[in-house]
């Protein structure tokens, strides 16, 4: 028979390594029969554990949430300033865009809707208040300017985001995503900094 403990531990690897095919070769290409090869088990085990890919995919993305949620507050925890944590996030950023086919977002958005929808409700509900947050430490902080509309800062800033990933910008400008999305949140920064703010950001030198 088998235990509680082992369907959960089952259920965990086969949400961490469809997640990682999923972010390799997009969304649309994987299959269910290729995930079950993938983790080592029956295509009926896999089914006992999600009725469908559109399941198994809903939970992937908010694993994937769950994680840049985490990794971002021990970033957060260790920097010394919201300046640090900004910096320190473009280099993060480039590492995690270079591990992800640009195809994903896009075929979330095309051929899951819904999922599409919840992503955009964690957006919403989790990501825009929390860079509201760090954008008012950083006012506090003197870094960032107290004369932003805080709301449409972001709002234009994830707009960017979401231009790159949903269109052929990509294609477009033959130039590393890891190297885009560093350039955007840089420009980003420096566009809210007080001259202290610019001060600080030249002292960490030149992203590459």
């Amino acid at each position: 028979m088998i235990t509680t403990t082992e369907i959960t531990d089952v259920k965990k690897r086969i949400i961490e390594e469809s997640l990682k095919l999923f972010m390799k070769y997009g969304v649309k290409s994987i299959t269910m029969n290729e995930i079950a090869q993938s983790c080592g088990i029956s295509k009926r085990t896999l089914y006992e554990n999600f009725e469908d890919k559109d399941e198994l995919l809903s939970i992937c993305v908010k694993t994937m949430n769950a994680h840049s949620r985490n990794e971002n507050q021990l970033l957060e925890d260790k920097s010394k300033s919201v300046l640090d944590f900004f910096m320190q996030s473009v280099q993060q950023l480039g590492e995690k865009t270079s591990q992800v086919n640009p195809t994903f977002f896009r075929e979330l958005h095309k051929f899951h809707p819904n999922i599409a929808k919840e992503q955009l409700e964690h957006v919403e509900n989790t990501v825009i208040p929390h860079m509201t947050a760090l954008i008012q430490k950083g006012i506090a902080e003197g870094v960032f300017r107290t004369d932003i509309n805080i709301e449409l800062i972001i709002r234009l800033l994830l707009s960017q985001f979401d231009h790159i990933i949903n269109s052929d910008f990509i294609e477009k400008v033959k130039v590393p995503v890891p190297q885009i999305f560093q350039t955007v949140i840089l420009h980003f920064v420096r566009s809210i900094a007080t001259q202290k703010g610019l001060k600080n950001i030249e002292a960490f030198g030149k992203i590459k």
